[in-house]
């Protein structure tokens, strides 16, 4: 399913951005310089591509024909389940975004250790979260959706990716993607 089939490329691109972002908490733990423009980028590159462009879709296609045809269950694996993982991602980068105001203003020992725990709480969170969607949730969503479901959820994927703002966040954050964007 083309649909789900992005999700999943998305997923080896974020997993693959959650490698570098770890390289990079070992990197200031060790004592390295702290560049709180390219942690910036980072932050930016989430909220734009991680966070808008992949977990929009799931939250606005895939989950929410879930929600709607498993009823309860869509709700509990959804709403209490890969949403609540979702905000608790936002609140993550939240965080970390303070943290590294809060290192500008400060950088004692500390607000490093605030940004080492913080990018290493969206890592683990980032790369657990991938893995239950690829192994739970979407071949869930192959097995229990309607055809019509699922293809509704391509069609809505297919818009997203052939429109200009897609192209953009790939152009802008090719350096942190390993991935070529699917191929339609």
């Amino acid at each position: 399913m083309y649909g789900i089939d992005v999700l999943e490329t998305e997923h080896k691109n974020i997993v693959a951005f959650t490698d570098d972002m770890e390289a990079l908490a070992l990197s200031i733990m060790e004592g390295d310089k702290v560049d709180t423009g390219d942690l910036r980028r980072r932050v930016d590159f989430i909220r734009k591509y991680c966070d808008k462009h992949h977990h929009q879709k799931e939250e606005d296609f895939l989950f929410a024909k879930m929600v709607e045809e498993l009823g309860d269950l869509g709700v509990k694996l959804i709403r209490h389940g890969m949403e609540v993982e979702h905000g608790l991602a936002r609140k993550h980068v939240l965080d970390l975004e303070g943290a590294i105001g809060d290192f500008d203003e400060d950088p004692s020992p500390l607000n490093r250790l605030q940004i080492i725990s913080y990018l290493m709480a969206y890592v683990h969170l980032l790369r657990d979260h991938a893995k239950k969607e690829n192994q739970v949730i979407y071949p869930f969503a192959l097995d229990h959706l309607s055809k019509e479901a699922l293809a509704w959820v391509d069609e809505k994927t297919r818009q997203v990716e052939e429109g200009e703002g897609t192209k953009k966040v790939y152009q802008d954050f090719k350096e942190f993607i390993c991935y070529q964007p699917h191929k339609l």
